[in-house]
């Protein structure tokens, strides 16, 4: 596909007005008439002034089948520009300048290309209840504070915070839905406040939108450079700074929404390897910052083969769904499993010390001799493989499980349907 962006405008001066600042900015530009066929292109911006929101609706569905969706407008133009981004448009520009437009397209098109979310790997925020979206302001000012909690509050709950540390705090007490954080603050600014929430695997995650000065285009353009969803100009439209949350909040649940696919074992509904690799990193990390112990349980089918064999591949993949179900029915709130390949799990069990690894293994597999299949009399049978990181030692992800793994090849050897221990290397 060729690299150019496709502009749409229903005047030809707004499209040459475009497709100049796009040049301005060595972006190629194709300009389209209302009409034209839909070019080949990476991306749309589409000029919605004076378009009402129904035209607008329809217009960004249209250009979605050429690419993502750059809506532009001015101040007058909110509407349109909320109901463009309602209807799919991946982000919105009021009177842009040539910068602000360049960032907002190569960010665009870098996200058709970097994984899901702000920060590779990063979890996302644990949500307290299906209540109201909560935002966190981090604003110094407290009259900007109290007048972002009255433009929001009808529809968001609102906390604030005075300076940046306060508000890393409560961000990562509260995890809340998205954070709008000034630039300039006190102490410590908003792009190092923001570089510590993406470090943060609990804060990575939660959508960022600067509270910039119309003046400020370096520091507006350096926060989305820097990974913010989006910024809000002072002074602010009420209409523009909802647009703008929602829009990031939307996009945020998208987000989560692909994440959890991209990290879920299909046929169990437990994650996956990708999911499992992610998180026994950071249980490692922080069983070493705190000395609190952590074990690895790796369970593996028995005689597999001969379920395949006699009952067909269906009552095999049944058999693992139900071994992954009696997985996750033995786990506690803080434990967490995964699908590590084929009819292979792994459970990472934080604060379990090897005994208390070794009596889960033992309560699962008495469960598994509960299991039938499709009515079989065949019984389930697992291979137990059970390592424990010990305070002070320093091991990798990979010597972990390596150690599980060989305590389970050690169990199936002498035997299987039996639990063995082993220390890591």
């Amino acid at each position: 596909m060729e690299d150019r962006i496709a502009v749409f405008a229903g005047s030809s001066f707004r499209r040459t007005v475009l497709a100049e600042a796009l040049a301005e900015c060595g972006l190629p530009a194709v300009k389209v008439a209302p009409g034209d066929p839909p070019p080949l292109a990476r991306a749309v911006i589409l000029d919605l002034t004076a378009a009402t929101p129904e035209a607008a609706d329809h217009a960004v569905r249209r250009s979605l089948n050429v690419g993502p969706v750059l809506v532009v407008g001015t101040a007058a133009d909110l509407e349109a520009l909320e109901a463009g981004v309602r209807a799919g448009a991946a982000d919105l520009a009021v009177n842009p300048d040539p910068r602000e437009l360049e960032t907002r397209v190569r960010l665009m098109l870098l996200g058709q290309d970097r994984p899901v979310g702000r920060h590779a790997g990063a979890s996302a925020p644990t949500r307290q209840g299906a209540g109201r979206t909560r935002v966190l302001v981090i604003e110094d000012d407290r009259d900007t504070r109290e007048l972002l909690a009255e433009l929001l509050g009808e529809e968001h709950e609102v906390m604030g915070a005075a300076d940046a540390e306060s508000g890393l705090e409560r961000a990562r007490r509260e995890a809340p839905d998205v954070i709008l954080m000034d630039v300039f603050l006190p102490g410590m600014n908003g792009f190092d406040a923001a570089r510590a929430l993406l470090e943060n695997p609990h804060t990575a995650s939660i959508p960022l939108l600067f509270l910039s000065a119309e003046a400020d285009e370096k520091a507006r353009v350096q926060g989305l450079e820097l990974g913010a969803a989006d910024f809000v100009v002072k002074p602010f439209s009420s209409k523009e700074l909802l647009a703008r949350v929602d829009k990031a909040l939307r996009a945020a649940k998208q987000g989560e929404h692909l994440r959890a696919l991209a990290e879920t074992d299909a046929l169990t509904g437990l994650p996956n390897f990708r999911a499992l690799l992610a998180r026994l990193d950071e249980e490692i990390k922080r069983a070493e910052r705190y000395l609190h112990p952590l074990s690895v349980v790796m369970v593996d089918l028995d005689d597999l083969k001969a379920i395949n064999d006699r009952f067909g591949h269906a009552t095999g993949n049944r058999a693992i769904t139900a071994l992954g179900q009696a997985i996750a029915a033995q786990l506690r709130e803080t434990d967490f499993a995964s699908r590590y390949g084929g009819d292979e799990f792994v459970l990472l069990l934080p604060h379990a010390v090897s005994a208390q690894a070794t009596g889960l293994a033992e309560r699962l597999r008495a469960a598994m001799r509960e299991i039938r299949v499709d009515g079989s009399d065949l019984p389930i049978r697992g291979s137990f493989g059970v390592a424990s990181l010990r305070a002070g030692h320093l091991v990798t992800p990979d010597q972990l499980l390596r150690a599980a793994d060989a305590a389970l090849y050690r169990a199936k050897r002498e035997g299987r349907d039996r639990i063995r221990v082993a220390e890591p290397e």
